[in-house]
């Protein structure tokens, strides 16, 4: 059975409302935002590059946890991670296989993720989705610190020099007012070279220019070629280059010791939820809960709450004290005479 893997992030709260909008929400399609679905023996997740679902924070241990096989089941054995894994406020023994439910919650440092038992397909290059998953990570958490990110288009050399422009997805550099990113060098074609991002990486493709495209002096087509950072691309007489801070970002993470967390910061345990209340069904019962071993009779509680009710026997009594009262005045007057 396919499993998926989802990213909630180093907020407790949050991650803790994300569980629940994942646990009400139709799940009939086994579909998950942002979730990375697999059907295979063994996944690593960790913040090292080789890893199957890689989490950007040091926090996390290189290779931290591992997903498992274990005949119609699946396990999480933590691999020994410097900050541990957490299941319910508990601590897991490195090493020590955890049987897996259809939904569980976990703490890997500082970070939350759900594992859950799924009908959807498996991702495919699940690799590359980690990858552009964990960049994502990082791209949010720049921009929250009021950073930029993102690619950034930089003109080298020729008549635009000094120009930038960054990139979200997908950019058209060219002559034309259509273009993305317009350029006015006189030997660039109207839609000379279309730009993606792809992964840590940029890919670019020739639209068919009249000047031609050049990767380091080498002449593109019409397929997509990876532009690296580093590389020069050449376009008539203008020459770009590019910067990816969150790639950059990325890889000292990746390479970065673990961070040690203080005991304070891991100590946090997910709420039980209440087990719900019989309501009490009447003021009598209320009553009787509140008196615990002693039993009192019914009739006498039913009458304290009954308000202007009487009874045959409230009746008879009421009409005894009342012929007492009466003799008693006719004594009291045959006295005075």
């Amino acid at each position: 059975m396919p499993f998926a893997v989802v990213i909630h992030g180093s907020d407790p709260d949050l991650a803790l409302l994300h569980h629940d909008s994942l646990a009400e929400a139709d799940q009939s399609s086994g579909e998950f935002d942002g979730a990375l679905v697999f059907d295979s023996p063994k996944v690593v997740i960790g913040r090292g590059e080789g890893c199957d679902v890689r989490i950007p924070h040091r926090s996390v241990s290189q290779r931290h946890v591992s997903l498992r096989a274990r005949g119609a089941e699946f396990v999480l054995v933590d691999e020994g991670s410097t900050n541990g894994t957490r299941h319910l406020g508990l601590k897991l023994p490195p090493a020590v296989p955890k049987r897996l439910g259809k939904r569980e919650l976990f703490r890997l440092g500082a970070i939350w993720i759900e594992i859950v038992e799924t009908t959807a397909a498996p991702t495919r290059n699940v690799r590359d989705r980690s990858k552009e998953q964990a960049l994502a990570l990082v791209l949010s958490e720049l921009s929250e610190a009021g950073e930029d990110g993102r690619p950034l288009l930089v003109v080298e050399e020729g008549p635009d020099a000094g120009l930038s422009m960054p990139l979200e997805q997908t950019l058209v550099i060219g002559r034309s007012q259509e273009a993305d990113f317009i350029l006015a060098d006189p030997d660039i074609s109207r839609r000379h070279v279309e730009i993606t991002v792809r992964g840590e990486n940029l890919v670019v493709k020739d639209l068919g220019s009249k000047s031609g495209t050049f990767l380091d002096d080498r002449p593109l087509t019409g397929n997509e070629t990876v532009w690296r950072a580093g590389q020069k691309l050449t376009l008539g007489a203008s020459v770009l280059s590019f910067s990816y801070p969150a790639a950059e970002a990325l890889r000292e993470r990746e390479r970065a010791p673990d961070e040690k967390l203080a005991a304070s910061e891991l100590d946090y345990r997910v709420p039980a939820t209440p087990a719900p209340q019989a309501p009490v069904a009447s003021l009598e019962a209320e009553q009787e809960a509140e008196v615990d071993g002693f039993e009192e009779p019914a009739e006498p509680v039913r009458q304290r709450y009954r308000g202007a009710t009487w009874s045959i026997t409230d009746f008879a009594v009421a009409l005894l004290a009342l012929g007492v009262f009466s003799l008693s005045a006719v004594g009291y007057l045959v006295l005075l005479r």
